[in-house]
């Protein structure tokens, strides 16, 4: 367990590290020096607790290397503040490996909102390489990847232990992307990053682009019960389902993304908005089909079946919605799946970018039967709004957008749960459509 160095009485050794890492915690705030296991260690370098950097006896060029340093919480990358460049960390190539030529010591200048940024595939620094050598991962694999250090473990082993004079030749040689000439504003930074890896892009389709790590601000996602309907049956009777449906369900739960996952989910609803006949309306289309003089009299029974169907042809979208979920979908199902993360949907979710939800239950409401006398409603048109939001990026209601975020992610896979409810319902229910 580490124990915060703050908290207890300085000892000389700890003031003499505190004085050789003071430049560098004082620029980096969200790392602290702790230790543990008779071992001292820089924790939450770029404020990533996935990563700690270990202080030996010698440890002063790691100290040399992070004085002049700032680790950007948003990127795999380190800003040399006394030479104005930022280093995104690449990958360190063994010799005789697989390396993109392509890319190796390529340079250009971007002429970018009034000044000129001098961008190249260059060397690894010195200063990164110590911070790699110090490197320690501390967790599985994360969106930040452990900013890229990992990839250097086998190079630096072999490099400390090549004694000749062309490590380059020899052992492999670590590179970089550069971007020289820049202040650093970190808000800025993000969209210069984002510019450059479209340019980038542009002309050259196999370069990697720049990962911008999103701070996560939404709460985690907590799972509804692995058993929905209780014990799991001994006898399940089965119906013949919808093949079109069954696929999309399929692609649905195969989806990692969460976006995607949603929008193949809404899928779902959209074509049970068009194919699904509500009861009443199945009822009287077939009320005029079994006619005695149906056969007969085609025209009559065809402008009549038009009729119906016409009316509910003319029905809003919105409305359809309603009409499928209160038909087809039971409330107590949705219910469990909102009752893990009631505190989320009794709240208003906002979105990175300005898209907002109302709240998807009230104070009031404590079980299924209860929010089903408005829940249902209000369900359907959330659903609907953050389909519109994914599929068009804006929200057409209230003018903000959904940003592709990692915060936005979390927060979608929060209301996938109560969706892949309806989902799951709606495809139950396809086995209605072919009469079977």
């Amino acid at each position: 367990m580490s124990i915060e160095v703050d908290e207890v009485q300085p000892s000389d050794e700890e003031a003499a590290l505190r004085a050789h890492f003071a430049v560098f915690l004082e620029a980096n705030p969200l790392a602290s020096l702790v230790h543990d296991d008779e071992r001292w260690w820089i924790d939450n370098p770029w404020g990533d607790d996935t990563i700690r950097l270990r202080v030996r006896d010698d440890h002063e060029s790691l100290a040399e290397a992070l004085a002049s340093v700032y680790l950007p919480p948003r990127f795999s990358a380190i800003y040399h503040v006394d030479t104005r460049e930022l280093e995104f960390v690449w990958a360190a190539f063994m010799a005789g490996s697989d390396e993109d030529e392509d890319l190796v010591g390529r340079k250009f200048d971007l002429h970018f909102d009034g000044q000129v940024l001098e961008c190249e595939w260059g060397q690894s620094s010195g200063r990164l390489l110590e911070i790699a050598r110090a490197s320690r991962p501390e967790a599985a694999p994360t969106s930040t990847y452990w900013r890229n250090l990992n990839f250097y473990s086998r190079y630096l082993k072999e490099l400390d232990q090549y004694e000749g004079e062309s490590p380059e030749t020899e052992v492999g040689v670590a590179r970089s992307f550069w971007v020289r000439g820049v202040d650093w504003a970190e808000d800025e930074m993000t969209e210069v990053a984002r510019h450059i890896s479209y340019y980038m892009k542009y002309f050259d389709l196999q370069t990697p682009i720049i990962n911008i790590h999103e701070e996560v601000q939404a709460a985690s996602v907590k799972r509804r019960g692995r058993y929905p309907h209780g014990d799991f049956p001994t006898t399940i009777v089965g119906h013949r389902l919808d093949s079109y449906l069954l696929g999309l369900w399929e692609t649905a739960l195969l989806e990692t993304d969460a976006f995607l996952r949603y929008l193949y989910c809404y899928q779902i609803l959209e074509y049970a908005v068009y194919y699904f006949l509500k009861e009443d309306t199945a009822r009287r289309v077939k009320k005029i089909l079994v006619e005695p003089d149906v056969c007969a009299r085609p025209e009559t029974a065809t402008l009549k079946v038009i009729d119906i169907l016409g009316a509910e042809l003319r029905k809003p979208e919105d409305e359809k919605l309603r009409d499928v979920l209160r038909e087809h979908v039971r409330p107590s199902e949705v219910w469990h799946a909102i009752e893990p993360n009631k505190d989320v949907f009794a709240a208003e979710t906002v979105f990175d970018g300005g898209f907002r939800l109302d709240p998807l239950i009230n104070g009031g409401e404590t079980d299924g039967d209860a929010w089903a006398k408005t829940g249902f409603n209000r369900l359907a048109d959330q659903l609907r709004y953050l389909r519109n939001a994914l599929a068009h990026a804006r929200d057409v209601r209230g003018g903000g957008i959904l940003k592709p975020s990692q915060g936005n992610y979390e927060s979608v896979r929060v209301w996938l749960q109560p969706m892949e409810a309806v989902m799951t319902e709606v495809v139950l229910r396809s086995h209605t459509v072919d009469g079977n």
